[in-house]
């Protein structure tokens, strides 16, 4: 990755799907962002819709009911959604965990199964990694999976399984616990259909921010998947996972840039109707220096996100880009929202006023995706080769 190659296109395609994405926002979405955030439900009708759009499709194969896009349109596309509704932007990304996988490593098989019917919304999909006791730690989940002749037998819980109260079919990851010693070589993806016997689904609560989210559980007690549905190798699941996470970390880092983007244009409407000692406090210094504040770090987030899209667009393994991206951009959200708060003074504190959604979401999207220590983890190890490298040339 050289910071110094630092090109940024938007063609037409590009620019179609970030007008379709933001006219899709502003008719359907800004309606009901504020139900959203108060009631905690997005409807899957509205969902459908959004399939209808292509979005569940963006950088998959026009083949395969896609757009035939890319990251960097993820990108702009969640960027739209996300001004107008961060819950529901989050909601039309969740799928690609689900999918991106399954074009990458999936069988040719399971991709004219499974792809085509998520990607044109049809049906949902939903990713299911964490457990309880394991969530940055993949290599310590507890869920196993027993070859059976020509089927594995899954047991175990998942949690914090974003849109499970939508999905069809689910991602889950799993540990063969009889294929070698080191657990990180044991982690296996399956995918399990919502009918199938033995698995049961709750929804758990209500989550402080994107409140149109429902994380849920699963609990897996002998169930029963035929050989076809893993994806991978037995034992590729951390890098199936390693390298999923490193592209949807991009639309995760497109998320908090839309909530910045939206948290500032109401923060200066605010700013220049509010009146004090006489004139708008947008005309007050210390109003000007924190609204700078935003608009820069909002610029550098930009550029950070389109940066990262056009680089792992380019070159897939650069996955620390998205570490980067993802890091920066939801770090930077939650300093707006503070300052944000603190330019609407008392007004900022209520409910009504939809300011403190920004903070409450900053606080969901540091999290999803790998938190902000797995990020610096990641980007570590990046800094920690160069250097290694920079070393063997002197």
């Amino acid at each position: 990755m050289n910071p110094e190659k630092f090109e940024i296109k938007i063609d037409a395609a590009h620019k179609e799907i970030a007008r379709k994405a933001r006219e899709f926002a502003e008719r359907e979405v800004e309606p009901v962002s504020r139900e959203i955030h108060e009631k905690g439900v997005i409807s899957r009708s509205l969902l459908r819709k959004a399939g209808e759009q292509g979005f569940f499709g963006i950088c998959i194969p026009r083949e395969l009911s896609g757009v035939g896009s890319d990251l960097l349109g993820l990108a702009l596309m969640i960027e739209e959604l996300s001004k107008a509704s961060t819950s529901f932007a989050l909601a039309i990304l969740v799928p690609y965990l689900f999918t991106i996988p399954l074009m990458t490593f999936g069988s040719q098989q399971q991709k004219s199964k499974y792809v085509p019917k998520i990607a044109s919304g049809k049906l949902y999909a939903a990713h299911a990694a964490t457990e309880p006791t394991s969530g940055s730690d993949l290599a310590g989940i507890k869920t196993n999976a027993k070859r059976r002749g020509a089927e594995w037998i899954l047991d175990g819980v998942k949690s914090f399984v974003s849109g499970a109260e939508w999905a069809d079919y689910f991602l889950v990851l799993a540990r063969v616990p009889d294929f070698g010693e080191d657990p990180r070589k044991q982690l296996t993806f399956f995918i399990v259909d919502r009918e199938a016997d033995g698995l049961d689904i709750g929804i758990s609560d209500d989550l402080i921010g994107v409140r149109g989210i429902r994380i849920g559980y699963l609990e897996l007690r002998g169930v029963r998947v035929p050989d076809e549905n893993r994806v991978g190798a037995v034992g590729e699941g951390l890098k199936i996972a390693s390298e999923t996470y490193g592209r949807t970390r991009v639309g995760a880092a497109a998320l908090a840039l839309g909530a910045m983007q939206a948290l500032l244009n109401q923060t200066i409407n605010y700013a220049v109707k509010r009146k004090a000692f006489g004139r708008s406090i947008a005309s007050f210094q210390a109003t000007k220096f924190k609204l700078v504040d935003i608009f820069a770090d909002l610029i550098n987030v930009k550029l950070l996100v389109y940066w990262s899209a056009r680089t792992l667009d380019e070159s897939p393994e650069k996955l620390e880009a998205a570490s980067l991206a993802k890091l920066r951009a939801a770090e930077m959200l939650e300093k707006a929202a503070i300052k944000a708060i603190e330019i609407h003074g008392g007004v900022g504190v209520i409910k009504k006023t939809m300011v403190e959604r920004f903070l409450l979401d900053s606080q969901i999207l540091k999290m999803i995706e790998g938190t902000p220590e797995i990020q610096r983890i990641i980007i570590s190890r990046f800094l920690a080769k160069n250097l290694d490298d920079e070393a063997e040339k002197d």
